[in-house]
């Protein structure tokens, strides 16, 4: 998963796959720190993915996923990684 330093998406994921109807699967686990704060690792990761310039791209039309995000009730922007 270290393709998202290269400030691109694999080529794989803008591919459609084989089978038709189909979509590749991508599971997304993450954690918060401190009040809701993606994890130091995943950080250029997330603001790739809310950048303006990557909505239109659609890096990921081929792909079903999902996000579980782990985090603390105690802070008030809990699991805010995930969302």
């Amino acid at each position: 998963m270290d393709e998202y330093k290269k400030k691109k998406c694999p080529t794989y994921w803008d591919t459609e796959p084989e089978v038709a109807g189909t979509k590749h699967g991508l599971i997304i686990v993450t954690s918060t720190t401190g009040n809701g704060d993606a994890p130091e690792n995943a950080g250029r990761f997330v603001r790739y993915l809310k950048r303006k310039t990557t909505a239109p791209l659609q890096p990921f039309k081929h792909c079903a996923f999902a996000v579980l995000g782990l985090g603390d009730t105690n802070y008030d922007q809990f699991c805010n990684t995930g969302k």
